[in-house]
């Protein structure tokens, strides 16, 4: 553990030393390791395709994509056919990247990251991003070979691009070479505070998470929050500045919010308090109100346009709602007296249900959304989940008869804050199963990973609760005609629980730590003696070779809870996927 106190340059060592150690690869290029050769097609043909930087760019737009389709490409596409087009943009994977030389594959890994990691997280400004990445100067203030190779890294996570892989068919080693290259790169900034590096630090951050590894990515996100600390922040709303001082100023203020949003999501899914946030992020910033393209490649021909900055603007004003409900919850200095913490959580749940009732219009619930707002009510539902668990948790937990006289044990506050918390947790579980069909039947569920994973999960194993608590109600009524629309209300439990569940596999085909969660799923049905969703054949084909084998265990470094622990006496005395499965492993084999 690196101490609390410790320096950032003690806690940037610490991330490679303490956490991770390198794989060893012969140096080359004056100390640096190896190039990674490429195998699927050459790139370096197209430069006289590359487009112009004095041409403005919107990602994915049609103007776009027919400029981008002037490029001859000399060999196949990434997917080996041309049912994707290529990237909108050709950019040099040089000086940004020793893995490869391949124009192509790091441009087509750059409009991945763009199209589904960067919409709702916004971790880098796109439109800055490439600015600086087609300077080709490593000194740009908008991209750096760090930030390059950590944004491949994570774009390699839903991918097949054979590149991607460091052993070929091996899906746990996609991007793990561009992994190890921004960790090597990352020791050598020793800890040196800039926007570039707290950009980069950010998306390792989830990377590290998505592989299993997420005690690694809390690593990155402390010394992120650090540095969050040690940097200026300048006013977005100063009209009198230059275009370059704008742009330097809206980078800057979006990864302080990405930062906090990351620290306030993660902390909610660990069960834990987050940060204290920045107070100099007080107020919710208004930037301009501009539409998005956003574009569904390379895995679905969608293309719709949302306002980013109006999501933006809704995901602060939830991240403060996720730092109080935290630290309601989680803190160590917890309201001894009930009638406080009561006052405190109906206050709390007031203004959670305003912001999500008062969003506007084009970010308010429908099945067509762009991609990217599905997010929005995905970590709102996660959210309240977790509010209702845990409250009714703590609340069965105090003693009974032990409350000070002036404080009646059912005070209106306790009545009203109390009941219905089970009944309410499981009418959002199945909001988020209901909003995981929609959103799987518009865009595919190859493409659920980044927008549906967290919600999929807590919601299968509040079904899953709901469902082992309820032996004599499992049974779902038939099953709906074609022409007949299930709501969330209407949805039966075993019923959520199958597009929960579904969801939760379509992302365990893509990253190590959904395997590891389909494994708590599996371990703990067993124990609650419940079936888990009997799925059509062409899912359970898809997922049966890749979500679990034992020697996956290898890969995960996870203190992610098992959210139906506690629910059955003797159910587990570890805590964290990665105790919990070392436990199972020794007495119950996964099924």
């Amino acid at each position: 553990m690196t101490p609390s106190g410790a320096s950032l340059e003690q806690i940037a060592s610490a991330v490679v030393y303490e956490v991770v150690t390198l794989k060893a690869q012969p140096a080359d290029n004056d100390g640096r390791r190896a190039n990674i050769p490429y195998s699927v097609f050459d790139g370096s043909g197209l430069l006289e395709g590359r487009q112009s930087p004095s041409i403005p760019l919107q990602i994915g737009s049609n103007a776009a994509r027919k400029r981008a389709a002037t490029a001859q490409l000399s060999n196949r596409a990434p997917y080996g056919d041309d049912k994707f087009d290529t990237p909108p943009f050709i950019l040099s994977a040089k000086p940004w990247t020793d893995i490869t030389d391949n124009n192509i594959f790091v441009s087509c890994l750059v409009r991945d990251f763009l199209n589904y990691h960067n919409p709702y997280w916004r971790f880098l400004e796109a439109d800055l991003f490439l600015q600086g990445m087609r300077t080709g100067k490593v000194g740009s203030e908008f991209c750096s070979p760090l930030l390059v190779n950590a944004v491949c890294a994570l774009a390699c996570l839903h991918v097949d691009y054979q590149d991607a892989f460091v052993q070929p068919g091996d899906l746990p080693t996609r991007g793990e070479h561009f992994h190890d290259e921004a960790l090597h790169l990352w020791l050598l900034e020793e800890g040196r505070a800039s926007v570039t590096n707290l950009q980069a630090l950010a998306v390792l951050a989830i990377e590290s998470s998505w592989r299993g590894k997420d005690k690694l990515g809390s690593t990155f996100l402390t010394v992120a929050l650090r540095m969050n600390k040690d940097l200026p922040l300048d006013d977005i709303t100063n009209t009198s500045i230059t275009a370059l001082e704008a742009g330097r100023a809206r980078a800057r203020v979006c990864i302080a919010w990405t930062i906090h949003y990351e620290d306030t999501a993660i902390s909610n899914s660990l069960l834990k308090v987050a940060n204290t946030i920045d107070p100099r992020l007080r107020r919710t910033p208004h930037l301009p109100d501009t539409e998005y393209p956003w574009s569904g490649k390379p895995f679905s021909q969608v293309y719709i346009r949302y306002r980013g900055n109006a999501l933006f603007h809704a995901r602060c004003a939830l991240t403060w709602l996720t730092s109080e409900v935290d630290e309601l919850l989680f803190s160590n200095e917890r309201h001894a007296s009930m009638t406080v913490l009561m006052q405190l959580a109906e206050a709390w749940d007031a203004r959670a249900s305003e912001w999500y009732r008062d969003l506007p219009e084009d970010l308010k619930y429908s099945k067509d959304l762009p991609a990217p707002v599905f997010e929005l009510h995905a970590n709102y539902y996660c959210v309240m989940m977790v509010f209702c668990s845990n409250l009714d948790r703590y609340v069965q937990a105090l003693p009974h008869p032990d409350t000070p006289a002036h404080e009646h044990r059912f005070s209106d506050a306790y009545v009203k804050i109390t009941s219905g918390l089970l009944d309410r947790k499981i009418l959002f579980a199945k909001m988020a199963a209901n909003m995981m069909r929609d959103f799987r039947q518009k865009y595919s569920m190859k493409a659920t990973l980044p927008y549906t994973f967290q919600a999929s999960s807590m919601a299968s194993f509040a079904l899953l609760q709901w469902l082992h608590d309820h032996p004599d109600q499992r049974d779902p009524p038939p099953i709906p005609q074609p022409h007949e629309i299930l709501t969330a209300t209407d949805m039966h439990p075993q019923t959520a629980l199958n597009e929960a569940y579904r969801c939760v596999l379509g992302a365990a085909t893509q990253v190590m730590l959904a395997r590891g969660v389909v494994a708590l799923l599996n371990q703990t049905a067993s124990h609650m003696n419940v079936k888990l969703p009997a799925l059509d054949l062409q899912v359970e084909k898809a997922v049966a070779d890749v979500t679990w084998q034992p020697s996956d265990l290898r890969h995960i470094s996870s203190a992610y809870p098992n959210y139906a622990q506690g629910t059955v006496p003797t159910f587990s005395e570890a805590i964290g996927m990665e105790d919990i499965l070392k436990e199972w492993g020794k007495v119950l084999p996964y099924r």
